[in-house]
C-alpha cells in the first residue's frame, strides 16, 4: 500500500470517528435534556449519519476501483462487518425488554425481532419505521445499497449501474408515492447520500494527481463544514429534507478528507484506531448512555458526565471491536476461504 494510499486511509478512518461521535453528541445532549436538565440539544450531531452514507458509497466504489470483487466475496464481506453486533445487540435488547419491560415503551415481540434481524423495514406503535435497535434504520439503508451494489457486480460497470438503480428507484418513489411501509422507506430520498459518495470517489480519482490537491482537500474540508452549518441554520426548522441539508456538506467533507495531508499527531492516531469501533459507538452508545445517565450523581456538572460518556463509550465500544467484532468478522472470512479452497 502507498504512503498515499495509507493516508488516505486514516483519514476516512478519522471521519468514521468524528460522524459516529457527532451522533454520540446529539443523542447524549437529548437525552441530558430529557432529564430536567437546561442544555441546548445539539441537532446539528445527526449530520453524522449523513456522513456514514456518504463514506459508505465513497468506500464501495473505491473497493471495486481497486480489487474488482464477485458480488457472493462482496456479500459475505459486508456481512462478516454488519451482522454479528447486530444481531447480538438486537437479541440482547429483545431479552432484555422481556424482562424489564419498562425500559421500552413498545412491546418487543416475535415478529418484530424477526424483521429487525432480517433488516425488513416495519412501523412501529410511535409512527415510526425503527427496528428494535432504533438506530438499526441506518442499517437498513446500507444494507440495500449492499443488495444493489451486488447486483451492479453483475455487469460490466457496477457503479454507474448502481448509481442508475439508486437513482430511478428515489425517482420512482417520487412518482408513485407508495402506501406501503417496505416501499415507501426504500424508496426514500436518502438513496441518493450513497449515489454522491460513489461520485465523489470519481471526482476524488480526478483530483488526486493533482499538484494541488493536498490544499484542495483541506479547503473541501473545511467548506463541507461551514455549508452544513450555515444550510443547517437556515432550512433544519422548516421541515426540508436532509438531504438538501447534509448531501453536498457531506460529500465535499469526505472528498476533501480523501485528498487532505495526514497530521501525524496523537489524536489523528488515536482517532483512526477509534474509527476501527465507530460501528460499536453507533450502534449501542444509547443504551450506554442510559446506564450512565441513571448511575452518575445528579449534582455532576454538564462537563463532567459528558467527559465520563466519552471515555466510557469509546473504551467499551473499542473492547467490543477487539473482543467481539474483529474475531466473528475473521471466524466468518475464515469459512468463506475454506469454502473457496474446497471449490
Amino acid at each position: 500500500m502507498s504512503p498515499h494510499e495509507k493516508q488516505r486511509l486514516q483519514n476516512l478512518q478519522i471521519l468514521r470517528f468524528v460522524a459516529a461521535f457527532l451522533v454520540v453528541w446529539f443523542h447524549w445532549t437529548s437525552l441530558y435534556a430529557s432529564v430536567g436538565h437546561e442544555i441546548r440539544v445539539f441537532q446539528i450531531g445527526v449530520f453524522g449519519v449523513d456522513l456514514f452514507f456518504v463514506l459508505s458509497g465513497f468506500i464501495m466504489a473505491h473497493m471495486y476501483a481497486n480489487a474488482r470483487p464477485t458480488s457472493l466475496w462482496f456479500l459475505q464481506r459486508r456481512v462478516a462487518r454488519l451482522l454479528p453486533l447486530y444481531w447480538l445487540a438486537t437479541v440482547l435488547f429483545f431479552v432484555t425488554v422481556q424482562v424489564a419491560t419498562h425500559l421500552s415503551s413498545e412491546p418487543a415481540t416475535l415478529v418484530k425481532l424477526a424483521k429487525s434481524l432480517a433488516f425488513i423495514p416495519y412501523l412501529r406503535e410511535s409512527d415510526k419505521i425503527q427496528p428494535l435497535l432504533f438506530l438499526g434504520w441506518t442499517l437498513n439503508y446500507e444494507v440495500l445499497f449492499y443488495v444493489v451494489f451486488a447486483i451492479g457486480l453483475q455487469t460490466p460497470k457496477p457503479v454507474g449501474v448502481t448509481i442508475c438503480l439508486l437513482i430511478g428507484g428515489v425517482t420512482a418513489g417520487y412518482v408513485l408515492q407508495p402506501t406501503q411501509v417496505i416501499f415507501r422507506f426504500w424508496l426514500e430520498p436518502i438513496l441518493l447520500e450513497f449515489v454522491a459518495g460513489m461520485v465523489g470517489f470519481k471526482i476524488y480519482d480526478i483530483m488526486r494527481k493533482h499538484p494541488m490537491a493536498r490544499l484542495c482537500g483541506v479547503a473541501l474540508m473545511l467548506g463541507g463544514a461551514l455549508l452544513c452549518v450555515l444550510l443547517f441554520q437556515r432550512f433544519s426548522h422548516l421541515g426540508t429534507h436532509r438531504i438538501i441539508v447534509f448531501l453536498l456538506p457531506a460529500t465535499m467533507i469526505v472528498v476533501g478528507a480523501s485528498l487532505a495531508p495526514n497530521f501525524s499527531v496523537i489524536w489523528t492516531q488515536v482517532s483512526s484506531k477509534l474509527g476501527d469501533a465507530s460501528y460499536a459507538i453507533y450502534l449501542v452508545h444509547p443504551y450506554m448512555m442510559k446506564v450512565l445517565i441513571m448511575a452518575l450523581p445528579a449534582t455532576f456538572p454538564f462537563a463532567l458526565t459528558s467527559s465520563i460518556m466519552i471515555i466510557t463509550v469509546c473504551a467499551m465500544s473499542y473492547v467490543t471491536f477487539v473482543y467481539f467484532e474483529r474475531p466473528a468478522m475473521k471466524a466468518i472470512q475464515k469459512v468463506r476461504l475454506r469454502k473457496e479452497i474446497r471449490t
